[in-house]
């Protein structure tokens, strides 16, 4: 449904329906105009928080890919009898 504004609810009405019907008209498109507007930025903030939670998971995953890399390497020193010291 196309967004309706309250300017040409009024331009559209008046004249052809009761003054208290119009006002009412004008309210509800004003009304649905601010939820139009309203749900445009709570999508763009919920498409900034999933792509911040595609940011998180992807560093999760390196992180835990990290970890189990330096804890191979850690167990391959301990078993070839490198304790991990530099002389």
């Amino acid at each position: 449904m196309p967004l309706v504004k309250a300017r040409d609810v009024r331009s559209l009405l008046t004249g052809k329906v009761d003054p208290d019907v119009l006002h009412v008209m004008e309210a509800l498109a004003e009304q649905y105009t601010l939820m139009a507007q309203e749900i445009t930025a709570m999508s763009v903030l919920l498409d900034q928080l999933i792509n911040t939670q595609l940011q998180l998971t992807d560093v999760a995953t390196h992180l835990r890919q990290g970890i189990e890399e330096f804890r191979a390497n850690r167990t391959s020193d301990k078993e070839d009898g490198d304790d991990g010291q530099q002389y």
